[in-house]
């Protein structure tokens, strides 16, 4: 019986960034069943939503500056365990900003609270994670010239 043929690198990425960001949704899921059956609670303390607000938008700007750096050579992008590790680091330190939505809105119920925070950690994966990942493969597919292909013979 022979070996199953391993996915190939872009699509062992994608399968991985679309599992971490499908949790999101899930999270959401998880809110409105929530909101729609839970009793309703006392709102969260001020001083702990600017708290957990500030921790979320710092986990995005973190998630920002820890996702793969990528220039316009091939060369000097990182390879691709390094690539994937840093895509990885970073979806799971964005994510930080949804579940951290997910605590404030069991501890206060303002379902406002779980929208923002879970829209943030969706734009930074699919604004600025996602796209630094599709650039590393458009860079790495690429003829080995960088320029296009040559449009007729010779």
């Amino acid at each position: 019986m022979s070996r199953p043929r391993p996915l190939p690198e872009k699509a062992r990425w994608l399968v991985l960034v679309a599992g971490l960001t499908a949790s999101i949704p899930l999270y959401a899921v998880v809110v409105f069943v929530l909101a729609t059956t839970g009793a309703p609670g006392a709102s969260a303390p001020i001083g702990l939503r600017y708290a957990v607000y500030g921790a979320a938008f710092g986990a995005a700007l973190l998630a920002l500056v820890l996702a793969p750096r990528v220039g316009s050579d091939a060369a000097t992008s990182p390879a691709y365990p390094e690539f994937l590790r840093r895509t990885l680091v970073s979806l799971a330190v964005a994510e930080v900003s949804a579940i951290l939505g997910v605590v404030l809105f069991v501890l206060g119920r303002n379902l406002g609270d779980f929208l923002v925070l879970a829209g943030l950690a969706l734009a930074v994966i699919l604004l600025g994670i996602v796209p630094r990942g599709l650039r590393w493969f458009r860079l790495h597919e690429e003829p080995g010239g960088g320029g296009a292909p040559p449009l007729g013979p010779g």
